[in-house]
């Protein structure tokens, strides 16, 4: 089977760089907004846990809970980004099989089903 259109191999690689670009680029601004707002809230309740016990508002017995609060915002905060990173890497994987698979089908002339 001659092909169609045969595979420009460098022009498919700059449009899965492209491709690659653009999703991590949206996604990492996203993850950017809601670290920084994450991190600020975590590094606040550690500095009003330390003000606490320092004027002595916060007894022995309240710093494990307050402790546990903080440890419990942090997992909470490096759950949510693992869940965010494994959508990101299927958005990523989605486009540039599309971008690969687009190449392809150009090249053959004909639909493929694609891999999922």
């Amino acid at each position: 089977m001659a092909s169609k259109s045969p595979i420009d191999t460098a022009k498919l690689l700059e449009d899965i760089k492209k491709t690659a670009t653009q999703v991590l680029k949206k996604d990492v601004s996203t993850y950017a907004g809601f670290s920084e707002k994450q991190l600020k809230d975590i590094a606040k309740q550690a500095a009003e846990l330390e003000a606490g016990i320092i004027k002595g508002d916060v007894s022995k017995e309240n710093e494990a809970y307050f402790s546990q609060g903080i440890k419990d915002m942090t997992v909470n905060f490096a759950n949510t980004l693992e869940g965010l990173a494994l959508v990101t890497v299927e958005k990523l994987w989605n486009a540039i099989v599309d971008v690969v698979w687009d190449a392809v089908e150009k090249g053959i002339g004909a639909s493929l089903p694609k891999p999922k």
